[in-house]
């Protein structure tokens, strides 16, 4: 899963990166989100979400993290899920720019 979105005029870091996933509970998962696009002067980075291990209920994490990434206004950044296990899930992912 992904998306892309455009670097608003005046911005010129990404602050904070919040990751919420949940899954079924039947199934481990370790969701990594991939920032990429040429809005990201230094290049792609990752970000890990909290893991969450089976169990007979449904299971939801949430992270934030505070960064430091530059980033170059107009230009484009794509966010893309996946998991480290093969899991079904769902992920949110909010970037907190400044």
């Amino acid at each position: 899963m992904s998306t892309a979105a455009v670097i608003p005029s005046g911005v010129t870091r990404i602050v904070n990166v919040q990751v919420a996933a949940v899954n079924d509970g039947a199934e481990e998962t370790q969701p990594m989100v991939l920032l990429s696009g040429n809005a990201l002067p230094s290049g792609d980075t990752y970000q890990m979400g909290a893991g969450m291990g089976a169990s007979n209920t449904g299971n939801s994490n949430y992270v934030s993290q505070d960064v430091d990434f530059p980033v170059i206004s107009g230009n484009s950044i794509t966010i893309s899920a996946t998991s480290l296990d093969a899991a079904t899930f769902s992920l949110g992912v909010i970037l907190t720019l400044a």
